[in-house]
């Protein structure tokens, strides 16, 4: 999934059939941006995850038997894959639950 307008909000497109958990790389990690808006504004974390995508590009979910090999096929390309969270069984409807130190968000699909 491509993390772009409407941020996490796209995560459901690979399958809306389970739920997402996503732990976002720490902020020194990210763009800096991010550590800015984190810092400056009074724009809460639901929004920010919701909208913004928090220096997260893409999003691929891939079984576990398949990390180690997705990964290592990632950085030989030149990207910097972070493992960000799990598959989780889906109850009721799709919801992507996004975290990091400064906050925790639902999102429901």
């Amino acid at each position: 999934a491509h993390i772009t307008g409407s941020g996490f909000l796209n995560v459901p497109r690979m399958s809306n059939q389970v739920s997402y958990e996503i732990t976002l790389p720490s902020l020194k990690s990210r763009p800096r941006v991010f550590q800015w808006l984190h810092q400056t504004t009074q724009i809460p974390f639901q929004e920010l995850a919701q909208t913004f995508n928090m220096g997260v590009g893409m999003v691929i979910a891939v079984s576990p038997s398949d990390l180690k090999s997705v990964l290592f096929s990632l950085k030989k390309s030149g990207e910097k894959p972070h493992l960000l969270g799990h598959v989780t069984r889906k109850r009721g409807s799709c919801q992507v639950i996004v975290h990091d130190q400064s906050g925790r968000a639902e999102l429901t699909y």
